[in-house]
């Protein structure tokens, strides 16, 4: 059985390059469930705050939506925070440079910022909601996000 193809986890077709899909699974096929690799785990190990359970089931929260004419397309993408700007300024526009080069901004415009990850307890359901890369959300008006600084309240906190 060592000479047997590997199969996608996802569609359960043949992988014909291994060494290109790592994973396990087409990068199609990923793209196509919105899924990503994740980064290391923001939650601290430790049960379920609710119950104390020990199982934790640690998942990526995707969305289904529909695009195109007549909504005839669907996807499935991550569910995150807010979403990146391609800011196009005058610069940009009479030097030929492109807007990221002179900005900063990210270069893809609607590109997800701050994916949702949850953690839910198996026994009772309780979930914990995490954002991955916190530090990367934009503040401001046009992203829909605020920056809200509580500040230390006594000298012990």
């Amino acid at each position: 059985m060592s000479g047997e193809m590997p199969k996608c986890g996802i569609c359960g077709e043949g992988i014909y390059e291994p060494a290109e899909q790592p994973a396990g699974q087409h990068e199609s096929c990923r793209a196509n469930f919105g899924l990503h690799a994740l980064p290391a785990s923001r939650r601290p190990a430790r049960p379920c705050d609710r119950c104390g359970h020990h199982q934790l089931v640690r998942c990526l929260v995707r969305e289904r939506g529909a695009a195109g004419n007549n909504y005839v397309a669907s996807y499935v993408a991550p569910l995150q925070v807010t979403f990146a700007r391609k800011v196009v300024t005058k610069e940009a526009f009479f030097s030929g440079k492109k807007s990221t080069e002179v900005t900063n901004q990210p270069a893809v415009q609607g590109q997800a910022v701050g994916v949702l990850e949850a953690y839910v307890c198996r026994q009772c359901g309780f979930t914990e909601w995490y954002t991955v890369e916190p530090e990367q959300l934009p503040i401001g008006e046009a992203y829909g996000t605020e920056l809200i600084d509580v500040g230390p309240t006594t000298p012990y906190r």
